[in-house]
């Protein structure tokens, strides 16, 4: 998969954005674009005018993607000190999925990850 550029919620770890450099990806954070206290949907319109993978540990911000996906964004439902391992161990076969749509909600946890588009509902096990 080629390298893709990320940004990352103010509430994600800088240990995410290591993780992803380290893998060969771009990785900015809602501080270094300017964005540290914007709103959730001024953050997602930013990532996607960015050409960016948002990724957040918001709830709130995600169950509302969830429902009306905009952009790309992966809500990590974990705890912030293991986000870079259990994003890196699902990263490939996600980023694969993204690739398909322009708008998707990715949300990600320790046993795996569901893919939410529009109102059609996925996990990963529909992936096949």
């Amino acid at each position: 998969m080629s390298p893709q550029l990320f940004l990352l919620d103010q509430c994600v770890s800088a240990d995410v954005a290591h993780c992803l450099r380290r893998v060969g990806h771009s990785c900015e954070t809602a501080a270094t674009v300017g964005l540290s206290d914007a709103q959730d949907d001024l953050l997602v319109v930013a990532a996607d005018d960015m050409g960016a993978i948002l990724i957040t540990h918001d709830e709130e911000m995600a169950r509302k993607r969830a429902k009306r996906p905009i952009g790309r964004v992966i809500y990590l439902g974990c705890r912030e000190w293991e986000a870079g391992r259990v994003l890196l161990a699902e990263l490939e076969p996600v980023l694969e999925v993204i690739s398909r749509y322009e708008d998707v909600t990715i949300l990600l946890d320790r046993s795996g990850f569901r893919v939410e588009h529009g109102w059609r509902k996925w996990d990963d096990g529909d992936l096949g």
